[in-house]
């Protein structure tokens, strides 16, 4: 009932950048957040103790941060949970440090939790672009359910997700102790519980870089994942029926797909990048 109530009027949107030496791509991250045309944002950073410029970037805003650090922290889950702790927001959101997002995010996101304030997570497409923030390909959201988070069918892109204050602290936040499928546990708790809506629009771009973590660390989210469904479903990943649901489960989100007409082609969909990446 009290998120309710402030949903009313304009509701405020708390964002957790973490973020370790990465000089090369956090301005256009910090820059994506404050350039939203929306008023009732709060920005946290919390920096890992990088060494190599970030700081130097991070201060040139700091007068429009709720709150940031440089220190040594205990991962990037850690990181995201300790700001989220800081947070005085309606709704929650985490942008990482080499991602960035599309215009009038925030507005897009905000009215959606006006119209249902009962929502617990809304989620929106993504673009995938390459290490010089240009675009490589569209990422249409599938819808989520549960059944589709429990069989890892869901395409939902973490960038694009934001969350009420009420959700996140229902579920316990963030499990600080994963390195990789901190948001896929998050996203399931609070899926599991309330009611989520997909907004077909762009709201975040998703950068392939050489150093982030699916392309060093993929193993261990793969670990995480099966640990994960063995923990809250006692799921096998490895059993036959788990393999063949999930095969199923794929081709019907591809005929979706297909039915739909969300296979854009890329003059399509770059006219769409240009006019809502350009602050």
């Amino acid at each position: 009932m009290i998120f309710q109530k402030q949903l009313q009027n304009c509701p405020k949107i708390s964002v957790v950048t973490p973020s370790f030496n990465q000089s090369k791509y956090i301005e256009k991250t910090i820059q994506s957040v404050l350039l939203q045309e929306y008023q009732n944002i709060e920005y946290i950073i919390m920096d890992g103790g990088s060494s190599d410029g970030s700081v130097d970037i991070i201060k040139k805003y700091e007068s429009r941060l709720k709150y940031w650090q440089s220190q040594s922290d205990k991962g990037q889950a850690d990181a995201i949970s300790q700001g989220f702790k800081l947070a005085t927001g309606d709704i929650f959101a985490w942008i990482n440090s080499d991602d960035f997002y599309c215009q009038n995010s925030f507005q897009k996101v905000a009215k959606t939790f006006i119209k249902y304030p009962s929502l617990g997570l809304i989620y929106g497409d993504s673009f995938l672009v390459n290490e010089q923030a240009e675009l490589t390909r569209a990422l249409i959201a599938s819808p989520m359910n549960y059944k589709q988070w429990l069989y890892g069918t869901s395409s939902v892109f973490q960038g694009s997700v934001f969350f009420s204050r009420f959700a996140y602290e229902s579920v316990c936040g963030i499990d600080s102790t994963l390195e990789y499928a901190m948001e896929y546990k998050l996203f399931f708790n609070i899926a599991k519980q309330f009611q989520t809506v997909h907004i077909p629009e762009f709201l975040a771009c998703f950068r392939q870089q050489p150093r982030q973590k699916s392309a060093t660390i993929s193993h261990i989210g793969l670990s995480e994942f099966k640990n994960i469904l063995l923990e809250l479903e006692n799921l096998n990943t490895e059993s036959w029926s788990y393999r063949s649901t999930t095969h199923f489960l794929r081709l019907l989100r591809r005929l979706k797909y297909i039915k739909n007409g969300w296979f854009l082609n890329r003059s399509q969909y770059s006219k769409i990048f240009q006019k809502v990446t350009t602050f």
